[in-house]
């Protein structure tokens, strides 16, 4: 999942800004998904979803400070999950 995340950036500097974040956060994307939704497969899904958005918007995000940045991708992931939520009723 990594290579396609990187292919949907141009420069090395986001291409390694992508892969910090995956590495750094994927699995605590993944748990805030997977306590919210109780499904492996939908977690999966919206930890995807979460990193899509962040990617498409990465020119206006800051991702200097760690704690900002947790806090960014949690409030993403969760945002993904409330969607997922909703679509499912």
């Amino acid at each position: 999942m990594l290579a396609l995340y990187m292919a949907m950036v141009d420069t090395d500097e986001e291409r390694s800004l992508v892969e910090r974040l995956y590495t750094s956060y994927e699995q605590m994307m993944y748990k805030a998904a997977f306590s919210l939704l109780k499904d492996s497969y939908y977690a999966e899904d919206a930890v995807h979803e979460a990193f899509l958005r962040i990617i498409r918007n990465m020119s206006c995000l800051n991702f200097d400070d760690d704690k900002k940045t947790r806090a960014l991708l949690v409030i993403t992931v969760r945002n993904v999950c409330f969607n997922m939520l909703r679509r499912n009723k």
